[in-house]
């Protein structure tokens, strides 16, 4: 692997804005693996994903958040209409 290359894709990649926000939980859909929420802001954003994709496949460990519960909640490629849930203060259920 040629370093220089290397180093010049880190700086690219660190250019986009991190963003990691704090929410509440008002709804959870067990079935589709998403949560609506609402943020300190008083802005609101369903279909949250809940584990890293949202598909039919049964594998992996999801935490699922209680309602009302606090999640942090990261923003995929800067879209941020695509959300994803890092981590739930309160597990209703795994």
């Amino acid at each position: 692997m040629d370093y220089p290359d290397l180093h010049q894709k880190l700086k690219e990649f660190t250019k986009a804005p991190i963003q990691v926000n704090v929410a509440m939980v008002t709804k959870v859909d067990e079935g589709a693996f998403t949560c609506d929420l609402k943020f300190v802001s008083g802005a609101t954003l369903s279909d949250v994903r809940l584990k890293a994709a949202i598909d039919d496949m049964p594998d992996g460990v999801v935490e699922v958040p209680e309602v009302n519960s606090s999640v942090l909640v990261g923003v995929i490629n800067n879209e941020t209409n695509q959300c994803f849930v890092l981590k739930c203060s309160k597990v209703a259920k795994v």
